[in-house]
């Protein structure tokens, strides 16, 4: 099967979170022991049925897609708690999501509670 070369370079400030991050995929701390499967997996999960739904795939295929992305992402929401002795995180939900808003009315930004827009911004170079 032919490969598809995809390359990208990011550099953030030295005091920023993300370079924390960063850091830390970069070093033999991790998880696993491939920084590249540690970006990869989660942009996939994320950002995998949306890919799909662009490229007009069917409706079934994106929605169970969608369910798997859901699985690998809840997957790792039960690995943070209990890695770090969280009881209880079934009442947390984005500060920023409205509840009498539909998401599809959002823009995506505002679904993702985690990210601090100023922050990305002063972090990137």
């Amino acid at each position: 099967m032919p490969s598809y070369d995809f390359q990208s370079r990011i550099q953030v400030s030295s005091d920023s979170p993300y370079a924390t991050t960063l850091k830390y995929l970069k070093s033999s701390q991790t998880v696993w022991p491939d920084s590249k499967r540690m970006l990869l997996v989660p942009t996939f999960a994320y950002w995998h049925p949306f890919a799909l739904q662009a490229l007009g795939n069917d409706p079934a295929q994106v929605r169970q897609a969608a369910l798997n992305s859901i699985r690998e992402l809840e997957s790792h929401c039960y690995y943070l708690r209990q890695t770090f002795g969280i009881e209880n995180a079934a009442n947390v939900t984005p500060s920023s999501q409205s509840t009498d808003t539909s998401p599809r009315d959002q823009p995506m930004s505002s679904l993702m509670s985690g990210v601090d827009d100023d922050l990305i911004g002063s972090a990137l170079l």
